[in-house]
């Protein structure tokens, strides 16, 4: 179902005034369920596009821990001041590439909260 479709179909519904009772009701329930289609493929849409930026976040992750270990296997003694400042910088970008992971991680868990709740709050 696209929107197009759907929001011709609600422009459709407003349209008919003049229907019968049963039938306006008819449509306001393939209306509603249309409303909830569309909601649902917002919501997967959106858990796309967080798929999309975890796993961008776990590549880059990936690729710092790559040049973090570079540092991590020179010894101490042959590093220069710049070996160690890339180090940390290395490492500071690591622990905000895995903030950032984690705050997604807790964005689609509230995310599918709300989406359990609000199955619930309809069902009723």
């Amino acid at each position: 179902m696209d929107y197009h479709r759907m929001d011709d179909t609600s422009g459709f519904l407003s349209l008919t005034p003049g229907r019968e009772f049963e039938e306006r009701s008819e449509l306001i329930g393939q209306w509603l369920w249309l409303v909830q289609e569309k909601n649902a493929l917002v919501s997967e849409e959106s858990d796309l596009m967080i798929t999309t930026q975890e796993l961008e976040l776990e590549e880059q992750q990936s690729l710092l821990e790559m040049q973090f270990r570079c540092y991590i296997e020179l010894d101490d003694r042959v590093k220069s001041p710049k070996d160690r400042a890339d180090e940390a910088q290395i490492l500071n970008m690591m622990l905000e590439v895995i903030d950032k992971r984690n705050d997604l991680i807790t964005f689609r868990d509230e995310k599918r909260l709300n989406e359990i709740t609000e199955q619930l709050r309809m069902a009723r």
